[in-house]
């Protein structure tokens, strides 16, 4: 079972990142686009630690598009091809969300950035990577630095 108060963390940062936006296209009148952070955290999922800083979702769907997109520019035009451009669909997400869809979200992952994985006495450094909630069986504020 995913501990409620992290549930309703990540919920949070994700609405807040959404109504942001529609703040900005209503003001602006057209869309915006920022990066938003969270406070770190540190997860505890069966046989790991990781900790990074907690990311609304459209924000690390974003840094995957951008991931890809970084990936068909450095591809050797002649003797590959660039595949970035057809897998950015997979990771992409409705611009806005409606007033129902907000009441309605109940989020299923974490998104985090500047990840450190810990197994044992071993590491791993990600740019950035998600965790299903019902997975993670403790947590708290704040990361481990190695």
């Amino acid at each position: 079972m995913v501990d409620p108060r992290l549930m309703i963390f990540v919920k949070s940062m994700t609405l807040a990142h959404e109504s942001a936006l529609n703040l900005a296209r209503d003001e602006y009148g057209r869309d915006s686009w920022f990066d938003m952070e969270a406070p770190a955290v540190t997860l505890f999922l069966s046989g790991m630690a990781v900790s990074g800083v907690v990311l609304p979702s459209k924000v690390y769907f974003k840094k995957m598009r951008d991931q890809l997109e970084e990936s068909d520019n450095n591809v050797v035009p002649k003797t590959s091809i660039p595949i970035g451009r057809s897998l950015k669909e997979l990771f992409s997400e409705p611009i806005r969300m409606s007033k129902q869809e907000q009441d309605d979200f109940t989020p299923e992952n974490i998104y985090l950035s500047k990840v450190i994985v810990m197994v044992g006495h071993q590491t791993l450094n990600l740019p950035f990577s998600s965790f299903r909630l019902e997975a993670v069986q403790g947590w708290a504020f704040g990361r481990f630095n190695l």
